[in-house]
């Protein structure tokens, strides 16, 4: 499966904009998208914005963003995190429409919302890709209990929440205890060729550099351990009952 490269993701700039950054593992190519990332990155030369520029070995440079990347931008990544905060509204619809066309592209997806889901671009893409969920945000985060193995590792160190789904078919990775039952605050679900996590996440400064890079590594290395757990929808299409192959051949 893939091989993990522990590298930084980008030096601090204090008051810099929005910027996408773009973070390219050996074999997992993942772009973090969010406007809590600050970045200082030296350009070597002309490069496509928001792209990752050849680097010495496990430590990529990166090149900040301001426009949001295009489908085919993203296309080359396999997964894209977007992380806690995308302030500009106009940016976040446009980022959810990207995000639209990349699950037809077999992409994962991973919205990770900071304790609550009501942030209005983070919102605004979660209504384009959960149409039909119902959404309750509560006064405070509450620690997060993981229910899929895949996931205790980043549950325990960054799981809060104070959203909780209803009415949404999705496989439940995580949750908050309550009474009477209790409540699904992260989800994946498979998403017409792709897939799409939801989860909540929580540092104690958001505004610390080292803190969100362990975040999205975590998030990774979870994701990547959550799918070596699943069989591939490939593996599976060519899977045949008993005289099933028949039957199919007469009908044809």
């Amino acid at each position: 499966m893939w091989q993990v490269a522990r590298e930084r993701i980008l030096a601090p700039r204090p008051g810099a904009p929005q910027v996408v950054v773009v973070i390219s593992p050996q074999t997992m190519r993942v772009a973090a998208i969010s406007d809590l990332f600050a970045a200082r990155i030296p350009r070597p030369g002309p490069v496509r914005p928001g792209m990752a520029v050849p680097g010495p070995p496990g430590l990529p440079k990166f090149v900040p963003q301001h426009a949001i990347p295009t489908v085919e931008e993203l296309s080359e990544f396999d997964l894209i995190v977007v992380l806690g905060s995308i302030s500009d509204a106009d940016r976040a619809v446009e980022l959810g429409g990207v995000l639209d066309h990349l699950l037809d592209r077999r992409k994962l997806i991973a919205l990770a919302y900071y304790v609550r889901l009501d942030e209005p671009g983070l919102a605004a893409i979660a209504s384009r890709l959960l149409p039909t969920a119902n959404m309750t945000h509560g006064p405070s985060g509450h620690p997060v209990r993981s229910i899929e193995a895949s996931w205790h590792g980043f549950f325990t160190s960054y799981g809060r929440s104070a959203t909780s789904f209803a009415n949404i078919d999705a496989r439940v990775l995580g949750v908050v205890d309550a009474t009477p039952a209790p409540l699904p605050v992260a989800l994946e679900l498979s998403s017409r060729a792709g897939a799409l996590y939801v989860l909540p996440f929580h540092v104690g400064d958001r505004e610390s550099q080292p803190s969100l890079e362990r975040v999205v590594f975590a998030l990774r290395d979870a994701i990547m351990s959550d799918r070596e757990q699943m069989l591939p929808l490939e593996y599976l299409a060519d899977l045949r009952l008993p005289g099933e192959q028949h039957v199919l051949a007469r009908i044809a």
